[in-house]
């Protein structure tokens, strides 16, 4: 802790007659809060982009099975998973194939 948060963090303690431990596990609880209102805001908007690629008719109908049956789309579970998955939708097909063309010739080269 800086010594900034430790004077807050003493004088918070002087008003509300909190002890370190009470005022560690308050502090605790609002960090928990705010990640738990990060993660389902995270959620949705995975969910709402899966949704969106799988109702897309646009797609051709073996895209739209693969982003059903893959493990890394529709029954994703973890943030970082949801978070590696939004971020390589966000490439474009030209990023897309320059990166898995650099992976093929790693596997290769080894």
């Amino acid at each position: 802790m800086t010594e900034q948060m430790t004077e807050q963090m003493t004088e918070q303690q002087h008003f509300s007659g909190l002890g370190e431990i009470e005022m560690a596990y308050l502090d605790v609880k609002e960090k928990l809060g705010e990640y738990e209102g990060f993660s389902e805001s995270l959620a949705g908007t995975y969910q709402s982009r899966i949704m969106r690629l799988l109702n897309d008719l646009d797609n051709p109908m073996f895209l739209r099975e693969h982003y059903a049956e893959s493990p890394n789309y529709y029954t994703n579970s973890t943030l970082e998973g949801m978070v590696d998955t939004l971020n390589w939708l966000s490439y474009s097909d030209k990023e897309k194939t320059i990166y898995l063309n650099e992976e093929i010739d790693e596997y290769f080269t080894r």
